[in-house]
């Protein structure tokens, strides 16, 4: 089963190093209080972008080839007052939006205003234990409010297959609290047709101060995932398209590598246009006989080792 959104980067026609993914955060504020997260976040920031600037970087990244633009973070992106506006505008321009979401704010308005504008939503749910659920993201009874969501973008249309491809998505992480039961997801997400994923924690933000309850080694993971298959975009033997083909633009400007934490500082949009800060991040990170890596991935095996 493949998720819709891919397919369409058309990656085997582009070389490594162009920009076919294009990630632009949005608000800091958010309605969790996840201790594995990556951006501290909580509470607006003085300084986002506007809807200005983001639309700015959307005809930049068009006109560099980017397909697919990635919205996550650094809050809960349906908290951003933007957030309507700027799907709307990637979806006029014909961007593929995917959107990483906890799906607590999703409505059936919300859930058919995604359907309608060529979203793929990626819901965040971390175990079907709503008790692991909830103290991962340190909010009692959001697994069920998740759930709440998911359930109504299943019922507007997502979840249908066409062509073994599908338009939602689920993604968890892998922690010592939720590792045991991520099984349970994969097999849910594979009945009700949604495609299933799960990555590493960032050693940033909030996650930093509970690297000893979260963090599991990589002989772990990998073990976890030869039940999974390799749905893991940092830990496999292919590496990261996104590190390969992507960029991100965070709410405060600046550019990084990756679209799922703080990796690389290359310079800020607001004074830097986006081809150059492409030249920049190639120049940061040459990709050498298509070999690449992952900074996320690299910290992991220096704090727990193989």
């Amino acid at each position: 089963m493949i998720l819709k959104g891919k397919e369409y980067a058309l990656i085997k026609n582009r070389r490594p190093g162009d920009l076919v993914y294009i990630g632009i955060e949005t608000s800091n504020a958010c309605n969790l209080n996840c201790i594995y997260c990556y951006t501290n976040a909580g509470k607006a920031k003085n300084n986002e972008l506007s809807l200005i600037e983001r639309k700015d970087v959307i005809k930049q990244s068009i006109k560099l080839g980017a397909a697919v633009m990635f919205v996550a973070g650094a809050g809960e992106p349906l908290l951003d007052k933007h957030i309507f506006d700027q799907i709307e505008f990637a979806y006029i321009n014909k961007l593929t939006t995917i959107l990483y979401t906890n799906g607590i704010k999703i409505t059936n308005e919300i859930a058919k205003f995604l359907f309608d504008h060529d979203v793929t939503p990626i819901v965040k749910l971390e175990s079907l234990n709503p008790e692991i659920h909830d103290e991962l993201t340190g909010t009692i009874g959001s697994y069920y409010k998740t759930q709440e969501g998911l359930e109504r973008l299943l019922q507007i249309g997502y979840g249908k297959i066409e062509s073994n491809t599908t338009r939602i998505g689920l993604t968890s992480l892998y922690t010592k609290k939720n590792l045991h039961t991520l099984l349970d997801l994969k097999k849910m997400c594979c009945k009700r047709n949604i495609f299933f994923t799960a990555d590493i924690i960032s050693f940033t933000g909030r996650a930093e101060m509970h690297i000893d309850e979260l963090f599991v080694s990589l002989n772990d993971v990998l073990n976890i995932q030869k039940l999974l298959g390799k749905e893991s975009s940092c830990i496999n033997g292919e590496g990261c398209v996104y590190w390969k083909y992507g960029m991100t633009i965070k709410i405060d400007g600046e550019a990084d590598f990756c679209v799922g934490g703080n990796t690389k500082t290359i310079g800020n949009i607001r004074k830097i246009q986006i081809d150059h800060l492409l030249l920049m991040k190639n120049d940061q990170y040459p990709y050498i006989h298509g070999i690449h890596t992952c900074s996320l991935k690299d910290k992991h095996l220096l704090h727990h080792g193989k």
